[in-house]
């Protein structure tokens, strides 16, 4: 089934007709303009809202089908949060009050069922306004009706392989039209055109993006916590959209009585995240929240991530509300709430994260024939911590990421991504149990210091393998030439395309010492820690053969 309908059919249409017949006069005609299908009036209604904080329709049952219980009332379930007050009103008609959820709800009138959301339809576009525009970065989530490219080429519809085969062929997620897309996460919408000597061009909309589209990015993913006091107090409570600060509304969390409880949700992806706020428990203890810490970043273990604002104050627990701004910068896939140095249970009664996925500066290693020269001197070292972001493209060959030779060692220091990844310096090589060629993300550190030859490989913030003996007494030598994407049979030669990297990789830079797993975790999470020796900067590179800059979301 189509998911953008362009057209309701005529046999849907007449069979609703016939259901509403004995009143015709609710019916609201079908708007193609919204691609909205709200035939009748009084189930549901127009609102603009993502969360439907505007609604204001006659729904009054649950989407499970539940009739609502009247606001005013206590009977069956007593609340404290959410009495009639003007835009409540007498009724049971579903709200979303305060935006104390992610979209419409309403208590029930079943005693086993506190709570439920309701259907009441999706905002509208016709309320919005433009419908060409969009709001993530990449537009990924573009459904404007733009069908020619940049250059006046007419889009190729994507359910037709003339005059250009694809892969993508008029899908679900695409749709059968010639509008344009970026189904494959691309810098922005384009199309196949309609010109037999064009594949395809970009597309201008209407850009909205990069924005903070103040959307709570944790909203409904998956949360974990240090314990379970009860079954009402697990941890996706505070990350279901539903703000109630009174713990018997089934709205909060809650551990049992832990040293240094915790909560924390996966994000899922790696975020830039500008702000976390907390709706802290108002019933009672809201003290407990005392000593929290809030913290974000790529490693599981999350003390090593950084914190965002400060450490929660006594005076700070008894707020409703607690805000904490992140550094300009920082990055994560993990965000966690952590009652540090205490003995306490802690109760959250939402966690909301907001931020977006905004695009990285990359390089994109296209063809056999490509490599870029790093043109920082690399001095003499005896501590080394190099660090990258990468993913391989095409799986082909022996592909080398890091060559470094100098004269009389042609490999000096060496990273191959042959599975598994491993480094080198001459003939003395160490493996590690990173899968390099599995065309995901990989934040790769390595470490190795002389004293005693041990070395530590750590992937995404996390140590996966580490040994002693390698090169141990030694040094780097410098002076020498650096090569990301090749190998170097000789100084700054010797190239062989069986041995070219194919894929992207940013974020490159070099420590002469050897970082502290904290310190390779807060890199893995942020671009703003640079290195001494090379720090990481696109402009500053020579580049040669197919390497285009590209921007990238890691996922």
């Amino acid at each position: 089934m189509d998911r953008y309908p362009d057209r309701l059919s005529t046999v849907a249409f007449i069979l609703l007709l016939t259901v509403v017949s004995s009143s015709a006069s609710n019916i609201v005609p079908y708007d193609e303009e919204s691609n909205d299908v709200n035939l009748i009036l009084g189930t549901q209604s127009c609102y603009t809202t993502p969360d439907g904080r505007d609604y204001t329709g006659t729904v009054s049952v649950t989407e499970s089908g539940l009739e609502c219980q009247y606001w005013s009332s206590q009977s069956p379930h007593r609340h404290r949060g959410f009495k009639p007050y003007p835009s409540l009103h007498n009724h049971n008609y579903c709200r979303n009050p305060d935006s104390s959820g992610s979209r419409a709800w309403c208590y029930t009138t079943d005693p086993n069922t506190r709570w439920e959301y309701c259907d009441v339809g999706f905002s509208r576009w016709s309320c919005r306004g433009d419908i060409e525009c969009y709001e993530s970065y990449d537009a990924e989530d573009y459904r404007g009706h733009v069908n020619v490219t940049e250059n006046g080429k007419t889009c190729q519809r994507w359910d037709v392989q003339d005059p250009h085969e694809h892969t993508y062929r008029g899908d679900d997620f695409i749709g059968e039209h010639n509008h344009c897309r970026n189904p494959n996460g691309d810098n922005r919408p384009w199309c196949y055109t309609m010109d037999p000597n064009i594949p395809w061009d970009y597309c201008n909309v209407c850009e909205k993006g990069p924005v903070n589209t103040h959307d709570d990015i944790a909203l409904n993913k998956a949360a974990s916590q240090s314990s379970l006091y009860n079954n009402p107090g697990v941890a996706s409570h505070a990350v279901d959209g539903f703000k109630s600060a009174t713990y018997i509304d089934e709205s909060c969390t809650h551990t049992n009585l832990d040293m240094d409880a915790w909560w924390k949700v996966d994000l899922q992806y790696l975020y830039f995240v500008q702000e976390i706020v907390i709706t802290n428990r108002q019933d009672c203890c809201a003290e407990r929240l005392a000593g929290a810490v809030v913290r974000v970043g790529s490693n599981g273990n999350i003390k090593s991530n950084t914190q965002c604002g400060t450490t929660v104050t006594e005076s700070d627990a008894s707020k409703r509300t607690l805000t904490f701004t992140c550094e300009p910068g920082t990055v994560g896939r993990y965000v966690s709430v952590q009652v540090e140095g205490h003995n306490n249970y802690m109760t959250l009664c939402e966690v909301e994260v907001f931020g977006h996925r905004e695009c990285t500066k990359a390089l994109d290693f296209v063809g056999t024939n490509n490599k870029v020269r790093i043109t920082d001197n690399i001095p003499q070292m005896s501590d080394i911590t190099m660090c990258l972001w990468f993913k391989l493209s095409v799986v082909a060959g022996e592909p080398h990421i890091v060559s470094y030779s100098v004269p009389g060692n042609f490999n000096e220091l060496l990273v191959s991504l042959l599975n598994p990844v491993y480094f080198g310096r001459g003939s003395t090589t160490a493996s590690s149990s990173v899968n390099g060629q599995d065309m995901n993300w990989h934040h790769l550190c390595i470490t190795w210091q002389s004293s005693g030859g041990r070395w530590n490989v750590y992937n995404n913030g996390l140590l996966t393998d580490s040994g002693t003996g390698f090169f141990s007494g030694g040094s780097i030598t410098g002076g020498g030439i650096m090569i990301l994407g090749q190998e170097q049979d000789s100084l700054g030669g010797g190239f062989e395309s069986s041995q070219a990297f194919r894929g992207l990789l940013t974020g490159f830079n070099i420590w002469s010492r050897v970082l502290t797993p904290i310190e390779v975790a807060s890199v893995a999470g942020s671009e703003s820690m640079k290195g001494d020796v090379v720090a990481w900067n696109i402009n500053n590179l020579e580049t040669t053969g197919e390497v285009n800059e590209v921007c990238v979301i890691i996922k």
